[in-house]
């Protein structure tokens, strides 16, 4: 019998458009001889709407946009009375907030079906990059030195770089894509890099500059979780990494597997394995680890990430164990099933 996959996608974040190519993606390589797939778009306006039964080839992200005249509640009702609740798996292609931070995961909790990726829990400490470090602080995971700062709190510029470092990368805590990150070397810089920062998120983190490759990790798996090789991305003509390079300079080159010392790699893929199971995640994420010398220091961990023809996820299990995206999907899917089932055995009651 054919599984029942609902793909979920778009959603109110800043990393929309994202979320859409990596739906067309999923939808594009998931199996129609296996699956029965089906698309979930969620409007900026956070309203549902559902197209059943996709067979064909999604030519363009067009194509998967949807839009409806009913409210936001009736919008996801009419969508839940015609979801099939049998022998079915979510796979959520949301990232950023809504998606990745326990938003959706809680919604098809309360639904009681199966979900690709991550709990609710894991998806929202990961979701915000100052609870994580915090989290990393407790457990001694090495990364970069870090202020965060909340909306309305009295702060001193010159303390925050005695506490970092001359030169800092300031972000919202809860956001994706590198959205609303801006570097500062002077007081000024970084007055104006928090205020930009707030515009985005009530919580902001002011980051040490890091001078080193940025390895992304893949990692997939429940209770044993599997590090890929690390990729880089290798930037040019921009001092960071920030929406544009990452989705718009053709410029930017992707190194996969990225060359290392190969003692240093299994050291990374370990790492990554590691706070993987810290956070208690479960499906896949990626870990991103800045490299200084032979230091390694963990920068964040993405537990909705991009799943693009030209994202890092997929293409790092390509290199590590030569698996197509179909079969990338066919395994997150996997995992979806069995940690279900293992939540369902575990005792409600005394």
């Amino acid at each position: 019998m054919k599984k029942n996959i609902y793909v979920l996608y778009g959603a109110p974040s800043t990393e929309h458009e994202v979320s859409i190519t990596s739906a067309r993606t999923l939808i594009n390589n998931l199996s129609k001889e296996k699956y029965n797939v089906n698309a979930i778009f969620v409007g900026r306006d956070k309203k549902f709407v559902l197209k059943e039964n996709i067979t064909e080839t999604i030519q363009s992200d067009e194509e998967l946009i949807f839009d409806t005249d009913l409210s936001v509640i009736e919008s996801v009702s009419n969508c839940i009375r015609k979801i099939n609740p049998e022998n079915t798996v979510m796979f959520p292609a949301i990232h950023g907030s809504y998606g990745e931070d326990g938003t959706i995961q809680g919604f098809l909790k309360v639904l009681d079906l199966p979900f690709v990726g991550c709990d609710v829990l894991g998806s929202a400490i990961c979701m915000d990059k100052g609870y994580t470090n915090d989290i990393f602080a407790v457990h001694d995971i090495p990364q970069a030195k870090y202020v965060v700062l909340c909306k309305g709190d009295d702060y001193d510029l010159k303390e925050i770089f005695e506490k970092t470092s001359p030169t800092v990368f300031v972000k919202p805590c809860n956001a994706g894509s590198s959205v609303g990150v801006m570097k500062a070397e002077n007081e000024e810089e970084l007055e104006k890099a928090i205020q930009n920062a707030f515009l985005y998120d009530k919580r902001i983190l002011v980051e040490e500059e890091i001078i080193g490759d940025e390895l992304q990790i893949a990692v997939m798996g429940n209770e044993n979780p599997f590090a890929s090789r690390p990729g880089v991305y290798k930037i040019h003509d921009t001092e960071f990494f920030d929406y544009d390079a990452k989705y718009n300079d053709s410029k930017t080159e992707m190194l996969t597997p990225f060359p290392m010392d190969e003692d240093l790699e299994q050291k990374a893929r370990h790492l990554a394995e590691k706070v993987y199971k810290i956070m208690g995640l479960s499906g896949f994420s990626r870990v991103d680890i800045f490299v200084r010398g032979n230091d390694l220091l963990v920068n964040e961990i993405n537990t909705v990430p991009g799943l693009t023809s030209h994202s890092m996820f997929p293409i790092l299990w390509k290199c590590t164990n030569d698996m197509q995206a179909s079969q990338v999907f066919d395994k997150l899917i996997e995992l979806a099933i069995e940690e279900y089932q293992n939540n369902k055995s575990y005792k409600l009651e005394r």
